[in-house]
């Protein structure tokens, strides 16, 4: 059964958003795969659109790249356009849940 996706398009602006990070952030590959549990072949995933990262997994990937969540939705928003104001508000309540102390 495949699963449909909610907005595939905007997947695609996150993963080229973190790419973009990723990039910049002159971190070794490795060391920021190591530190958000992933994959390399998942992170690709991430960075083509082809999977969906969770609110959890983007905490995770924002703080190893120096970034706040807020700042890669943000991005990513710009890129496709504005989603619904409900939806922000839920993406940004449930990105401060996750977040550590």
């Amino acid at each position: 059964m495949t699963r449909r996706r909610y907005n595939p398009e905007f997947d695609r602006a996150m993963g080229r958003v973190i790419a973009t990070w990723r990039a910049g952030s002159g971190r070794p590959f490795t060391e920021l795969l190591a530190e958000v549990g992933v994959s390399q072949q998942q992170w690709h995933k991430y960075e083509s659109g082809r999977d969906q990262i969770s609110t959890a997994r983007l905490v995770a990937i924002a703080q190893a790249l120096g970034a706040e969540p807020e700042t890669l939705l943000g991005e990513a928003r710009g890129v496709i356009g504005e989603p619904s104001d409900k939806t922000q508000v839920q993406l940004v309540h449930a990105t401060r849940q996750l977040r550590p102390d």
